[in-house]
């Protein structure tokens, strides 16, 4: 029987670990997601192509001094640029939320799923610690009893 939840842990563990790695790697979709969205546009709009790094570099800063010194950039350009970084963001985090939702709803049905009696079983009143550099001296139960009285 231990060694079946032992191997649960495990499995669980292993999902859980990938889990957040692929929620690491969808959160880096804002590095691709930015030049995709913003560099049309604001070309489009007549931004020289060799201020596009620079305001990338701004817009990732968030600084509004940097953007405003980007050469070439003018206030129609800002507003272009800033209406594509919303879009920009909103792709991004838009996959990180909804896979978010699916983790959480696999949670609650876990959770839903654990029997009371299985919890009780294992929830006991012992703490599992050790000190670094303190003998364990066990206590026996005969000297709990005598000192609590």
């Amino acid at each position: 029987m231990a060694q079946d939840s032992i191997f649960v842990t495990i499995v669980r563990r292993s999902r859980y670990s990938r889990c957040r790695t692929n929620l690491r790697q969808l959160s880096n979709k804002l590095a691709t997601n930015l030049p995709k969205y913003i560099v049309p546009k604001v070309v489009e709009a007549g931004l020289p192509l060799g201020s596009v790094p620079a305001l990338l570099n701004a817009i990732s800063s968030g600084s509004a001094a940097a953007v405003e010194a980007v050469p070439g950039i003018t206030p129609k350009i800002i507003l272009i640029a800033t209406a594509a970084a919303k879009v920009a963001y909103q792709k991004s985090f838009q996959v990180i939320y909804l896979a978010a939702v699916a983790f959480g709803a696999c949670a609650i049905i876990g959770s839903l799923t654990v029997s009371e009696a299985k919890l009780e079983e294992c929830m006991t009143s012992d703490v599992a610690r050790k000190l670094q550099g303190v003998e364990h001296k066990p206590v026996l139960t005969e000297e709990k009893t005598a000192r609590s009285v």
